[in-house]
């Protein structure tokens, strides 16, 4: 019979990776009452920029 034993995880290091579209889907805005809404625009409709986010967490080594 083995015994579970618990790993300390101090030599481990977690990293994800997330796509993110470069509009901003929700705005918020303050207008006066005579402005309009802001114009929002892309170069092509099939072709709206990522930027992919990479972070790694690991413990503090000292």
């Amino acid at each position: 019979i083995s015994k579970f034993m618990m790993d300390h995880l101090y030599d481990v290091v977690h990293i994800d990776e997330k796509w993110f579209n470069m509009y901003k889907g929700v705005a918020r805005y303050c207008f006066a009452p005579d402005e309009g809404l802001p114009y929002r625009s892309t170069s092509n409709v099939r072709y709206i920029g990522k930027v992919k986010l990479l972070v790694a967490i690991a413990r503090p080594q000292f």
